[in-house]
């Protein structure tokens, strides 16, 4: 919604409310204040979807906290098995955790480099100050496959709802290209309902 606004009005935007943080609630407020009665803001028809928009989550809303904040045997299970992969308390606790669901493979050329993309994911979630988890998930595409990838796009799709579904995220982000793991992860991730980005692959070089 902040696109649609007049430049002037966006530059207030970040000086009334503070800097935006894509990662932490998704188009969250990092610093709520009260609107000036002068302000440009007042009166903008945006204002209302973007205070309903910018709600930060609190630890206790956040979906991984079924499994990482509760007192409880489960979640005291779900923290040791996080220990055990190095990660200390203070990586993901009151931290969305953001999963990266990489279609990279070597079989799929138009998406050999998605292991470069998920690591600068990785580094962009971590910089916005989420906990970034990463994913591997079938990679669909036409390269190699016979007689066709599309026996496939809808394998994809469920393997994808369930992973967001299963595993303690809050968002992801989907790395992918084709027109067979493009669907696939979309349509997956629009029957999960929780905040993703898609991000695609790009164009690719000939052989």
């Amino acid at each position: 919604m902040i696109e649609k606004l007049h430049a002037s009005q966006r530059l207030n935007i970040r000086k009334i409310i503070g800097p935006l943080n894509p990662i932490r609630g998704f188009l969250t407020i990092t610093k709520q204040t009260s609107l000036s009665a002068d302000s440009p803001l007042a009166t903008s028809p945006h204002l209302l979807t973007i205070a309903t928009l910018m709600t930060r989550k609190t630890p206790e809303e956040l979906r991984s906290w079924r499994w990482y904040g509760r007192d409880e045997l489960r979640s005291f299970g779900h923290r040791s098995r996080a220990k055990q992969a190095g990660w200390g308390a203070e990586d993901y606790v009151g931290k969305p955790v953001i999963g990266i669901l990489n279609t990279w493979s070597e079989q799929n050329s138009c998406h050999m480099h998605l292991k470069l993309t998920a690591d600068a994911v990785r580094r962009g979630i971590l910089q916005a100050g989420g906990h970034p988890m990463e994913i591997p998930v079938l990679s669909a595409g036409e390269m190699l496959t016979k007689p066709t990838a599309m026996f496939h796009r809808n394998l994809l799709a469920m393997e994808t709802e369930e992973v967001l579904r299963a595993n303690p995220l809050d968002g992801a982000v989907l790395l992918g290209g084709c027109d067979k793991s493009t669907p696939g992860l979309l349509m997956g991730a629009f029957s999960m309902d929780i905040p993703v980005i898609y991000m695609p692959c790009g164009p690719m070089m000939k052989g």
